[in-house]
This record gives structure tokens, sequence and C-alpha cells, in this order.
């Protein structure tokens, strides 16, 4: 018979960023709530558990995750029917008023709450602007917005400045259509994914169009599927449509295109990239199951399964220690890892 386990969170709540923390402060609950998950189901290595309760619609692809500091709320964004925050034994649906969102799984879902600041900030943009990625640095009290076909926008000091008019060389393609955005934690680095002018970095106050010659390159016309960039901002990991990923550490890119070290083949489609705070822990999201990169060495998260369905990732999250990790599926499941928030009771 299959075990359960009940978590119940034992930290105290965390204070977000200042755009958010209002609204946070008045839908978390004070006490602690628990969540309720099963054992190894056949489909993941050992070390994982499945969430069982609270639970979302069946089949309901996940697009993104994140896991309150304290452990106790679980916010959880989909394809298809919109934002949850799962607290105890249910997950309640978010709404939003921002008529320049789409559903694009590529939106940060905290961006989609109706009550926060940063709301009210969206709706100062062009009317036309039609957002598909979105990035708040908190310590910078910045905000970056990806569009379609719009290039990016970032406020900051008060006001939005469109990106493609920067007097920076080069600048941002006037209709780039930005699938990625993701900053370092004081937004000295920022790396922009697009899906048809290929990846870049913005650094020493300077962008610079990202290439990598390797024997599967990364140009100036690579889409850029997901990205993400360590809060340190000495990790960068690139994946790319066609050609693979891409990592950079210790000041230099490869191609994880080698089998046998990272298990990625040279044209896998990753769907969703997350790393710790100082990028010693990745977690990759792909259409044949999670790769975690952990000490230095790279493990394949789910086991060998006919039905490509049942392993294809569509979310990840690692908290900022890298000691937690949650992976999203298409068809619903979500899956944590090394429990150090939690106290954990087995019945």
């Amino acid at each position: 018979m299959l075990k359960y386990f009940y978590i119940k969170s034992i930290f105290s709540k965390t204070v977000f960023f200042t755009a958010i923390s209002v609204y946070f402060a008045a839908i978390v609950c004070a006490y602690a709530n628990k969540f309720t998950f099963q054992q190894d189901d056949g489909l993941i290595n050992d070390g994982w558990v499945r969430l069982v309760q609270p639970s979302l619609p069946v089949g309901t692809q996940i697009d993104s995750l994140s896991l309150i500091d304290s452990g106790d709320a679980l916010y959880v964004n989909t394809q298809s029917v919109g934002s949850f925050l799962c607290q105890g034994d249910s997950c309640n649906q978010l709404k939003h008023n921002l008529p320049q969102f789409n559903n694009s799984s590529h939106i940060n879902f905290i961006a989609m709450t109706q009550k926060s600041i940063f709301s009210k900030l969206i709706k100062e943009l062009p009317n036309d602007v039609r957002i598909f990625s979105a990035q708040i640095i908190s310590d910078a009290k910045k905000i970056l917005v990806g569009t379609r076909s719009h290039s990016a926008y970032l406020y900051d000091q008060g006001h939005w400045q469109h990106l493609s008019a920067s007097t920076q060389s080069p600048s941002l393609p006037k209709n780039s259509w930005i699938y990625t955005l993701s900053s370092s934690k004081n937004g000295d680095k920022i790396l922009i994914g697009t899906m048809n002018h290929g990846a870049y970095l913005w650094q020493n106050n300077h962008w610079q169009h990202l290439t990598i010659p390797t024997k599967q390159p990364l140009t100036k016309q690579s889409w850029i599927y997901a990205s993400n960039i360590s809060k340190d901002g000495s990790t960068m990991v690139i994946a790319t449509h066609n050609n693979g990923v891409f990592l950079y550490q210790n000041k230099q890119w490869k191609h994880l295109n080698n089998p046998d070290q990272s298990g990625l083949l040279a044209n896998t489609l990753v769907n969703s990239i997350a790393m710790s705070d100082d990028g010693k822990t990745i977690l990759l999201g792909s259409l044949f199951g999670a790769y975690l990169y952990q000490q230095g060495r790279w493990s394949h998260v789910h086991k060998p399964h006919h039905n490509l369905n049942l392993k294809t990732i569509t979310a990840t999250y690692v908290s900022p220690n890298g000691k937690t990790m949650l992976i999203g599926t298409q068809l619903g499941m979500i899956y944590i890892r090394q429990l150090g928030l939690f106290e954990k009771q087995i019945n």
C-alpha cells in the first residue's frame, strides 16, 4: 500500500518585495497548512514525492510554480485555467483584469494578481502592448516586461523605458518577440531570449548579442525557448527551440550535447529552467522528463516510460538555497524533492 506524507510547514512568513508585499500579507494566512504527498508512483527516481492534496483540475498543464519561503503556500500557473494559490486542502483561482496579458505559459503569474502595485504600473504601458513575459527585480525596484513583437520595456525610477530605443549598442530590435526574461539579483545582468533575434545579455551598461560558436551554434537568429540567470550572475542557461541547451559557468559557455555527461541530446527541447541563487542547482524540464544539476553532475529525474505525456515537464522551481525543488507536468501532476523547508510526518 502506498504511504502518504503529511507535510507541515514550520517556518514563519517572509516579507516579499515592496511591490506585492501588501497583497501577500492580505491573502497568506497566519497559520500553518498541510499538504499531502504520495510516495513514488513508478515514474520518478528516488527522493521525489507527488502532491495529491490539494489538487488541480485533472489534465491541467502546469506552466509555472512558486513556493512561498515558509512552505505553506504554493502558487501554480496553468496553460488553460488560470492561476491558483494552493493552501491547506484547496487551490483557489486568482483573478486579474489586465487586458495586456494573454494566457501565455511564460507570464510570471505573480504579475497577474489584481491588487498589487504592479498591476497599476502595467496599465501605464501603451494599449497595444501584449505582454508575453515579466520579471520583477525586487532589489533594484525595477520591472521588466517582454512583449509580442514590441520588444521589451523596463520600469525604473518611476517611468517606463522602451528598451528597443536604447542608446546602448546593440539595442533590441523593435520587432523582437521577447520569449524569456531573467536577471541577477540587483539587475546588473539581464538575460533576454527572443523568438526571432536570438539572445541578448545586459552587463556593464551595454547590450551584447550572444553568439556561441559550437558545432551546433547559438546564432543571432536562434529561437530562445527558455533561459535563466542565477541571482549572483555567475550561471546562465539558454535553451533553444531546435539546437539544444547552452550552459555558462566558470566564465565559459558549453553546449550540453553529450548524453553521457548531461543526459541531454543536442536537440532536446527544454520547456522550463529553474536554479538556485548561486547557480549550483539547476533543474530543467523537457519533453523527456526533468534533468537535475547538483554538485557538478547531471542526473535524469524520470525513469524510462513509453508514454511521453506522463513525463513531459512544463514547469520547474528551485528554492533560493537549492534545497527544495518542484516540477509540474503536462498532465497536471506536481512533484517535490528535498523537503528542507518542511517537517515530515508519516502516518
